[in-house]
């Protein structure tokens, strides 16, 4: 099995909105059998709130696989644990200030394993996978639009609706009852990593909705094929967001 180098990079901006809401982690490990965290959070529940819960969900992700037991783990298990703990900081923190009431996060993650991935999703930001010139969306939307379009809804009313179905979450951290969190894949061992391959992680503000795309997958290819580094891949995917109208953080 091949020792792979594995290379990370992030970049955010608020975007046209007042302050940026989104956080994000990267986290390269010095345990025997996980080697890389990665975590994107997109808040909701005004700015102060929406603000306050990303950066309470990556500091908790941070501070659960940084204190790590160096023993042997479950990449499902470790996901579901820290999605758990996470809304729970975020839901205790709620209560203890009204300013903050109602508010939560989306979480799209990574683990690297060894030489395999898992990630977990909640909310609508998502886990890409570019391979070989195609992209694989590996997360599933959890906002009512997704669930309309798989039910059979026709698009033309769904383009109707679309502001107020995409923004409609049906699942996020910070709610009393325990998350139902999506680990991908959904059965099995984690995805092999091929040399090569990306993974992409973002908030909506990058990728839009259905109807109002702004990175779409073809840009996500063309991108990381001319860019020279993964860094300058990350600040042109921001800028081309910005550029064709993105009125959230990316």
């Amino acid at each position: 099995m091949a020792d792979f180098v594995l290379q990370m990079a992030a970049h955010t901006e608020k975007g046209r909105r007042r302050k940026n809401e989104d956080n994000y982690i990267c986290l390269a490990l010095p345990h025997p059998y996980v080697r890389v965290a990665l975590a994107v959070a997109d808040g909701m529940g005004g700015e102060a709130g929406g603000g306050k819960a990303s950066r309470i969900a990556v500091q908790v992700f941070k501070e659960f696989f940084l204190s790590l037991p160096k023993n042997s783990v479950n990449g499902r298990e470790l996901l579901q644990r820290v999605y758990r703990r996470i809304n729970n900081r975020i839901f205790s923190s709620s209560k203890k200030n009204p300013s903050l009431e109602g508010m939560g996060t989306t979480l799209v993650s990574a683990l690297i394993l060894g030489n395999t991935l898992f990630a977990a999703n909640v909310g609508d930001s998502r886990i890409y996978r570019i391979s070989q010139g195609a992209v694989t969306q590996i997360s599933e939307d959890h906002n009512m639009l997704t669930k309309l379009l798989q039910k059979g809804k026709p698009k033309s009313y769904l383009r109707r609706k679309e502001e107020y179905l995409s923004s409609c979450l049906l699942r996020s951290l910070g709610e009393p009852a325990p998350p139902k969190v999506d680990v991908f894949p959904k059965k099995g061992e984690g995805f092999p990593l091929v040399e090569g391959d990306v993974y992409l992680l973002c908030s909506d503000g990058l990728t839009g909705s259905l109807f109002t795309p702004f990175v779409r997958p073809g840009d996500m290819v063309e991108i990381v094929e001319s860019s020279s580094t993964l860094e300058e891949a990350c600040q042109k995917l921001v800028a081309l967001a910005y550029e064709r109208g993105s009125d959230d953080n990316i």
